[in-house]
């Protein structure tokens, strides 16, 4: 007697199989897991609902794998793997809705230079708005992260700090880099990961505090 196999459970069973060999640090496993759910999270990104710009959906749906990729080590399957996909792109979608109409509310905020992190040149890395309703115990507080972010920068490698300094600090979109350094996005986004992980690393060992 043949007997015919579960769709949904084999489904379940080859994303545990990915998840893990992702979780385990695997590099073809990342890009995989990337090619996989991208055209899901780059279609919610695109809902009418969001209303984002059409020169940011690229953006908003790299922010989704971002939050996806950080996320994955808490996903115990319980569930459907791909409803845990799609609340993390809707919660993800929403909190940059959030972000976007916060900043557009605001008119009490000014925008600062941010020095260039190699010592003795004046070039800029791009602005920070900074709240002037804030105290001053707060603004000496994130004046102090941007202190500790930018020290722990000069000790991670040259490809990660010029990363970083691309997408956060001169908020070039993802494909602007990829379209300059001939990476696939999806690549890229993973490889900041990584980057943001080791530099969160640096910040919590007392040379840099």
């Amino acid at each position: 007697m043949k007997i015919e196999s579960d769709p949904d459970r084999d489904s379940n069973d080859n994303d545990r199989i990915l998840l893990n060999r992702c979780l385990t640090g695997d590099p073809e496993a990342w890009e995989e897991f990337c090619q996989c759910y991208y055209s899901t999270i780059a279609s919610i990104a695109s809902w009418r609902r969001w209303r984002f710009e059409s020169q940011d959906l690229e953006d908003v749906t790299q922010d989704i794998l971002t939050e996806l990729i950080r996320s994955l080590k808490t996903f115990e399957f319980k569930s459907d793997f791909r409803t845990f996909v799609y609340k993390i792109a809707v919660r993800t979608c929403i909190a940059r809705l959030r972000k976007k109409t916060t900043l557009k509310r605001s008119c009490h905020s000014i925008t600062v230079p941010v020095d260039s992190i190699e010592s003795g040149t004046e070039a800029a890395w791009g602005h920070i708005c900074i709240e002037i309703a804030k105290n001053q115990e707060e603004l000496l507080l994130e004046k102090e992260t941007i202190h500790r972010v930018k020290k722990a920068l000069l000790h991670l490698e040259e490809y990660c700090k010029d990363l970083i300094k691309q997408r956060y600090f001169a908020e070039i979109p993802f494909h602007e880099i990829a379209r300059k350094t001939g990476v696939k996005t999806n690549t890229l986004v993973i490889q900041l990961k990584r980057c943001l992980i080791r530099l969160l690393g640096i910040l919590n060992e007392e040379n840099v505090k």
